[in-house]
């Protein structure tokens, strides 16, 4: 069978749909949007979901969250079940915004694609992504405005009902975690280890000698000297307070760039160039409030969110069937 659509074609293969071989590209297309188009994959409340909007949801995931994962088998069985999780939930949400009376904002909707659209650099090219996608104009249009009526009817039930955080709250979450409040010291170097004897008074020329030309010759840039034997060149390296506590101190009373004398840590000799340097700082209560309060804030309300989506689910008949004998 010669198909235009492979993603089409596997999924459907994927979930049990085999259709006739021998078929030209347009027929097997034809033959694939028809069959997509009338197979019953769920009922929510008794109002169908179909294969083919299962597949755009499938082909939508997989574009925005599994970039080119390989399409097995596996895959395909959790990329359904993931879709179609979503799609029933989403459709609820959509039924309950219908049972109160809610509209879209027309206003709501155009900023909606307005929002979809700022994400494409011209007007082909989001018109390119919808067709992916699997929307027209007019169908994504559609769904913005089912989108608008989840989120006003959600805008009701929580978002509006949770809207702040209490201090205390706040208080306790930062008393609980204060380490993530707290940027630790940092110093990174260049690090140019010696491999001399310390005690040598000529390995430690040696060492003095590089130094000088390091700084007299090539502007204080390690990666301009040459391979050497008696030396190696480390760049990027993240001192260790404890593990090279010699090296650390010298290195943070460094100005950037600067380079260090010659070091002796532990037996062995070092001149390194202070590269990165972060203090010690403890971000007080006062000026992490705000950054507090939004994350309690967004958890509260996905914690709500999950359980009103739990109780709608709970009340309502939601039917799943088994695509492959239909």
């Amino acid at each position: 069978m010669l198909l235009r659509n492979p993603m089409m074609a596997g999924l459907l293969l994927l979930m049990g749909i085999i259709l006739p071989v021998g078929l030209t590209a347009q027929a097997g297309d034809r033959l694939h949007s028809q069959a997509a188009g009338k197979v019953v994959v769920a009922r929510v409340n008794g109002r169908p979901i179909i294969l083919a909007e299962l597949m755009t949801r499938m082909r939508q995931i997989r574009a925005t969250s599994y970039g080119s994962a390989k399409l097995t088998e596996e895959f395909g069985r959790r990329l359904k079940q993931e879709a179609l999780d979503k799609m029933i939930l989403e459709e609820l949400a959509f039924q309950e915004a219908q049972r109160r009376g809610v509209v879209a904002d027309p206003a709501k909707v155009d900023a909606f694609i307005a929002a979809a659209r700022s994400r494409h650099r011209d007007e082909q090219h989001f018109l390119k992504y919808l067709e992916i996608m699997g929307y027209t104009p007019e169908s994504f249009r559609r769904h913005a405005e089912r989108m608008v009526m989840i989120q006003e009817v959600i805008d009701q039930d929580i978002n509006r009902k949770i809207d702040e955080v209490p201090e205390e709250v706040a208080r306790a979450y930062y008393d609980r975690n204060r380490a993530e409040f707290i940027q630790q010291e940092a110093v990174e170097v260049t690090d140019i280890v010696f491999f001399v004897d310390p005690a040598s008074k000529e390995g430690r020329a040696q060492a003095a000698a590089l130094r000088r030309r390091l700084v007299e010759q090539l502007d204080g840039d390690p990666g301009r000297l040459p391979e050497g034997d008696f030396y190696y060149v480390q760049p990027n390296l993240k001192l260790s307070k404890v593990k090279t506590p010699v090296l650390y101190e010298a290195a943070r009373k460094l100005e950037p760039n600067a380079i260090s004398d010659i070091i002796n840590e532990d037996g062995t000799l070092h001149v390194v160039k202070l590269t990165g340097y972060r203090p010690y700082r403890e971000t007080s209560f006062e000026d992490a409030l705000p950054r507090i309060k939004q994350r309690l804030l967004a958890r509260r309300r996905q914690e709500a969110l999950r359980q009103w989506l739990d109780d709608l689910r709970a009340k309502a008949k939601v039917e799943i069937l088994d695509v492959a004998t239909q």
